[in-house]
């Protein structure tokens, strides 16, 4: 079982390596769909999304724990 401490560590090291990975891949999957956006819109849409999926992945996680 893990503490609610260890449970937002593990959300927010997941959610940085989904962090990294959407920083190497949005531009060029913008490219491909004829999204056109800034470098700066593109950061702001992905820390957004960060923040979102630390909440998810914690709330997520702490659920399992007390089944």
């Amino acid at each position: 079982m893990q503490t609610k401490k260890d449970s937002l560590i593990e959300a927010i090291t997941n959610v940085f390596i989904g962090f990294l990975v959407t920083l190497v891949f949005s531009p060029p999957i913008y490219w491909i769909c004829n999204v056109k956006m800034h470098y700066t819109q593109m950061g702001m849409v992905t820390i957004l999304f960060t923040f979102l999926s630390i909440a998810r992945s914690y709330i997520i996680r702490r659920f399992f724990n007390k089944r």
